[in-house]
C-alpha cells in the first residue's frame, strides 16, 4: 500500500468505530517502516488511540514511549498537535518531568504550543499538587500572543487551587473571568462552588449561586448538591432542607445525591421526622433510595434506639433487593461506636443475626474495640469468646484491640495471657501487638519485663522495631528515671537509623525538667532543632516551666523568646507558666507586661494565673491594679470563681477598703456562684476588727441563712470580736452553742480569753 492508501485506509477505519490498540500499534510499526511513511495526521491517529488505552497502564507505558521516540526519528514532519497527544498522555502518567522534557525538545524546534499543550501541563501539574507551577505555566499563557488561557485552562488551574484547599486564590480567578478575561461555564462555577464548601466557606458559595442567574448561568444540580453538601457538614441542615425545597421549584430535578447528602445530614443531628419526609418525597419523584440512604436512615434510628424502625427499614431493603450486607452493617456499628453508643450498636448486630447474616470478625472487632473504649473489658471478653462459637476465627487485629483495651485499664495480666494465647493459637503477633504491650507494662512500672518483650522484637527477625516501639521504652526508663538506660536506648535507636521524633524529645525533655534538670532538657531541644525537627508550643512551654520551678526566670525568658523568634506561637499555656514564673520569683512587672501582651492578642489566660497573679498585686498593695484585673476577667474571661473574690475581699480587708469589701460581697451574692464558709469568715473578721459588730454579726448569721453550718474559725473569729465590744454573755451563748455543734475540743482557747477579759 502507498503512503496515500494507508492514510485512506485509517481515515475510513476510524470512522467506523475506534481502532483497538492492538491493531493500531501493528498499523503504527508497519506506516514507521515504509520508506516514504504517510503525512503526520494517520500517525496522530494511532498514538491517540493507543494513548487513550495505555494512561493507567504501566505496562503499556513502555509502548507510548518507544513509538514516540520512533516518530521522532523517522522523516515524519510533526506537529503541535503530535507533541500534544504525547505530553498529554505523559501528564496523565504521571509523568510530568518526561512531558515538560518534550515540551522543551518542541521549542528548541521551533514549534509553538497551542493553549491544549499548556492546559495539559496544568493539569498534569495540579494532579501532582503543584499548583503553583501550574500558576507559572498560566502567567507564561498569559504573555503568549498565540496561546492565551481559555476556559479550560481557568478551570484546570480553578480545580487544582480548590484541591490545595486554597479556594480564596481560586475565587480571584473566577471574579478576573467575569470581568471579562474569559468566560465562565457551568465547570467554572460548579467547581469553584465545591471548592469553597470543602474549604469550609459555605457562605461564599451561596453568594456565587446567587450571582449564577445575575451572569446569565442556571446553577444545576452539581451545584446545588455541592452546598447542601457543605450546609450538612457545618450542621446547618434546616438550610440544606430549604436550599433543596428551592432547588425544585427553580426547576432543577433532583438526584439520588442531593435527597442522600440532605437525608443523612438530618439522620446525623437525630432529625429522623424530617428526615423520614424527605424520603418519602424522594419516592414520589420516582427516586430509588440506595443503600447509602437507607445506611443513613437506619445509624439515625439506630442513634436514637428506636428498633421497630431500624427494623422495619432493614426489611425494606431485603423486598427491594438491596438487603443491608456485612459491610453496611459493620460501618453503622463502626460509627455508633465511635459515638459512644456501643449497646446500640450490638442490638444492630443482634438484627443482623435475627435476618440471617452471619458477623464477620470486624464486625466483632468494632463491637470489641466500642467496649474497650468505653472501659467495658468484660464485656469485650465475652465477645471475644463468642466469636469462636461463630465458628469465626480470630486475627491479630481483634487480638491486638483486647490486649489494647486491657492495658488502657491496667488490666496487663491479662494482656500478657492473651500475648500468649496469640502464639498458641497460631496468629503472629505484630508490631502493633508489641508496642502495645510495651507501653502497657511501662505505664504500669513494670518497666523490666516491657524490657524483656523488646529484646525478643530487636532480635526478631520478621519484626522492626517502631519509633513507637522504642518511645515507649523511653518513657517507661525515664518514669523511673533509668537515665544511663536511657541514653543507652537511644544510641541503639540511632544505630539502627530510627531518628528520635517530637514524642520522643517530649519524653525526655519532660522528665528531666520534671527532675529538675532543665538545662539537660535544654540540650536535648537543641539536639531536636539540629536534626531537622521543630519543637511545638508545648515542647518549649515544659522547658520554660522547667526552668521557672527552679526560680531560673531569665533561662525561662530566653526559651519563651526562642520560640516567638523560631515563629513558633505562644498559646495559652506558655504564656501562664511564664507569668507564674514571674510571680515566683517576684517579677510583677514583668507578669503584668506578659499579661497585657496576651490580652492584645486575644489569648485568654487560664482562671489560675489571673487568681495567683492578683493574689501577688494584692500583697504589694496594689489594689487598684487589682481591681482593674478583676474588672477585665468579668468583661473578657476567663469569668471569675470564688476564689477570685475571696482574694479581691481579703485584698480590699487588709488595706483598709472595708466598704469595697462589703460591695464586693454583695455582688457576689447577686451572682451566680455558690459562697462557701471562707468567704463570711474574711469579712466576720475583719470586720470585727474595725468595730463593725453588727455588720459582723449579720454575715455570720448569714452563713446559716444560705444553708451553710459556721466551721470552728467562724465561731472563733466572731466569739473573739464580741469579746473585744465587751459583749460578754452574747460571746458566752456562743461558745455554748460550739460545743452543742461539736466543737467542744477546741474551746479551751475561746474560754481562756474569755474568762481573763471578764476578770479584767
Amino acid at each position: 500500500m502507498t503512503p496515500t492508501q494507508i492514510k485512506n485506509f485509517i481515515e475510513i477505519r476510524f470512522s467506523r468505530s475506534p481502532i483497538p490498540p492492538d491493531e493500531a500499534l501493528a498499523l503504527f510499526e508497519s506506516m514507521a517502516a515504509l520508506p516514504t511513511p504517510p503525512p503526520v495526521r494517520p500517525f496522530n491517529q494511532l498514538l491517540t488511540s493507543i494513548a487513550r488505552s495505555s494512561h493507567h497502564n504501566d505496562n503499556n507505558i513502555q509502548t507510548v514511549i518507544p513509538l514516540f521516540s520512533k516518530l521522532v526519528s523517522t522523516k515524519v514532519r510533526l506537529n503541535n498537535h503530535t507533541y500534544g497527544i504525547f505530553i498529554n498522555f505523559c501528564c496523565g502518567a504521571r509523568l510530568i518531568g518526561l512531558g515538560f522534557a518534550v515540551f522543551g525538545d518542541a521549542l528548541k524546534r521551533g514549534f509553538n504550543p497551542d493553549v491544549v499543550i499548556f492546559n495539559s501541563l496544568m493539569k498534569g501539574l495540579c494532579a501532582e499538587g503543584g499548583v503553583d507551577d501550574a500558576m507559572w505555566v498560566f502567567e507564561k499563557m498569559r504573555q503568549s500572543e498565540c496561546s492565551r488561557p481559555n476556559v479550560v485552562s481557568y478551570n484546570t488551574l480553578v480545580s487544582g487551587l480548590c484541591k490545595a484547599y486554597r479556594a480564596d486564590v481560586a475565587l480571584r480567578l473566577v471574579d478576573e473571568m467575569l470581568e471579562g478575561k474569559c468566560e465562565p461555564d457551568s465547570v467554572t462555577f460548579n467547581t469553584i462552588i465545591n471548592g469553597l464548601c470543602k474549604a469550609g466557606s459555605v457562605d461564599e458559595a451561596v453568594r456565587v449561586l446567587e450571582r449564577m442567574p445575575k451572569l446569565g448561568f442556571m446553577p444545576d444540580v452539581i451545584a446545588y448538591n455541592s452546598i447542601m453538601h457543605g450546609l450538612c457538614m457545618a450542621g446547618e441542615t434546616e438550610m440544606a432542607v430549604e436550599l433543596l425545597g428551592e432547588m425544585i421549584k427553580g426547576g432543577v430535578k433532583p438526584t439520588v445525591v442531593s435527597y442522600s447528602t440532605v437525608i443523612n445530614g438530618l439522620c446525623k443531628v437525630g432529625s429522623m421526622d424530617e428526615a423520614q419526609k424527605l424520603f418519602g418525597e424522594m419516592q414520589e419523584w420516582g427516586i430509588r433510595p440506595d443503600v447509602i440512604i437507607y445506611s443513613s436512615l437506619i445509624h439515625g434510628f439506630c442513634g436514637l434506639g428506636l428498633w421497630e424502625e431500624t427494623g422495619s427499614l432493614i426489611d425494606e431493603m431485603a423486598e427491594l433487593g438491596i438487603p443491608p450486607n456485612v459491610v453496611v452493617y459493620g460501618s453503622i456499628m463502626d460509627a455508633l461506636c465511635k459515638q459512644g453508643m456501643t449497646e446500640n450498636a450490638r442490638k444492630l448486630m443482634g438484627f443482623m443475626i435475627e435476618r440471617g447474616q452471619k458477623p464477620s470478625v470486624t464486625c466483632y472487632t468494632i463491637l470489641m474495640e466500642g467496649y474497650c473504649q468505653m472501659g467495658c473489658i468484660d464485656d469485650a471478653m465475652e465477645l471475644f469468646s463468642a466469636m469462636l462459637g461463630d465458628g469465626l476465627e480470630r486475627d491479630s487485629v481483634s487480638y491486638n484491640v483486647l490486649i489494647n483495651g486491657c492495658c488502657n485499664e491496667k488490666r496487663v495480666d491479662e494482656a500478657i495471657s492473651l500475648y500468649k494465647e496469640m502464639a498458641s493459637e497460631g496468629v503472629r503477633s505484630n508490631v502493633v501487638t508489641y508496642n502495645t504491650l510495651l507501653d502497657g507494662l511501662c505505664q504500669v512500672g513494670r518497666v523490666v519485663e516491657a524490657w524483656h518483650i523488646f529484646g525478643e522484637i530487636v532480635n526478631s527477625e520478621v519484626i522492626s522495631p517502631s519509633i513507637y516501639t522504642y518511645n515507649s521504652m523511653v518513657r517507661g526508663l525515664c518514669n523511673l528515671g533509668r537515665r544511663r538506660e536511657t541514653m543507652g536506648l537511644i544510641t541503639h535507636m540511632l544505630k539502627k537509623n530510627i531518628d528520635p521524633n517530637i514524642i520522643t524529645f517530649s519524653i525526655l525533655i519532660d522528665s528531666l525538667c520534671k527532675d529538675g534538670m532543665a538545662k539537660e532538657a535544654h540540650a536535648f531541644l537543641e539536639m531536636m532543632i539540629q536534626g531537622g525537627e521543630e519543637p511545638d508550643v508545648v515542647l518549649y512551654s515544659r522547658l520554660i516551666d522547667g526552668y521557672c520551678l527552679l526560680g531560673q526566670i531569665d533561662d525561662a525568658e530566653r526559651v519563651f523568646d526562642m520560640m516567638v523568634n523560631k515563629g513558633c506561637e505562644p498559646d495559652c499555656v506558655a504564656y501562664d507558666t511564664l507569668i507564674n514564673g514571674y510571680c515566683k520569683s517576684e517579677r510583677l512587672e514583668d507578669a503584668m507586661r506578659v499579661s497585657l501582651e496576651m490580652m492584645d492578642k486575644k489569648i485568654k489566660p487560664k482562671l489560675l494565673t489571673c487568681n495567683t497573679l492578683l493574689g501577688e498585686l494584692i500583697q504589694i498593695g496594689r489594689v487598684g491594679d487589682a481591681k482593674k484585673l478583676f474588672s477585665d476577667m468579668k468583661d473578657h474571661g476567663p469569668s471569675p470563681d470564688l476564689s477570685t473574690y475571696n482574694i479581691l475581699l481579703d485584698g480590699y480587708c487588709k488595706n483598709l477598703f472595708i466598704d469595697e469589701a462589703m460591695e464586693l460581697y454583695r455582688a457576689l451574692d447577686a451572682s451566680n456562684l455558690k459562697t462557701d464558709v471562707k468567704t463570711y469568715n474574711i469579712l466576720i473578721e475583719w470586720l470585727s476588727k474595725f468595730g463593725r459588730i453588727e455588720s459582723a454579726r449579720e454575715i455570720f448569721h448569714a452563713i446559716s441563712s444560705n444553708g451553710m453550718a459556721p466551721d470552728f474559725v467562724s465561731y472563733t473569729l466572731m466569739i473573739n470580736g464580741l469579746i473585744r465590744e465587751g459583749l460578754m454573755e452574747e460571746a458566752q451563748t456562743l461558745i455554748e452553742q460550739m460545743e452543742v455543734n461539736g466543737f467542744s475540743k477546741h474551746l479551751y482557747s475561746a474560754k481562756e480569753e474569755s474568762e481573763s477579759s471578764q476578770c479584767s
